[in-house]
């Protein structure tokens, strides 16, 4: 499992720009949830400033409407890949989805979790 990139980027440059000591603590803190979190350590982090992937690969560019993403992610192979909070999150987007149909909409928030868990699949699932 790969850690979010983007957040870990951020949290990165709060760490080495702040002169707030307790801003500095709370970034590294942040830095080390996330890659517990990616199932990774401090290690991971150091190998991808030394040798990072290609570019391709920090930034994918998958376009799919909210519908093609909650598609794939809910597919059965897709499951197996999801912690219980990304299923139940799938699960209550399909449910919503059926109630409300054409008028369904994504909150901003829901838009990039559902982006961030599409794009993770899409990066480990080899179809």
């Amino acid at each position: 499992m790969t850690p979010n990139l983007t957040r870990l980027r951020k949290l990165l440059l709060i760490a080495l720009s702040t002169d707030a000591d307790n801003q500095k603590v709370a970034a590294l803190n942040a830095i080390n949830r996330t890659l517990k979190a990616g199932q990774v350590d401090m290690h991971w982090l150091a190998d991808k400033i030394d040798k990072p992937d290609p570019p391709w690969l920090l930034a994918p560019a998958f376009t799919a409407s909210p519908g093609e993403m909650l598609d794939y992610c809910g597919e059965d192979l897709s499951l197996l890949a999801l912690n219980e909070r990304e299923l139940e999150f799938i699960l209550s987007l399909n449910r919503q989805r059926g109630r409300y149909g054409s008028t369904w909409k994504l909150s901003p928030r829901q838009a990039r979790w559902l982006k961030g868990i599409f794009e993770r699949l899409k990066l480990t699932r080899r179809d």
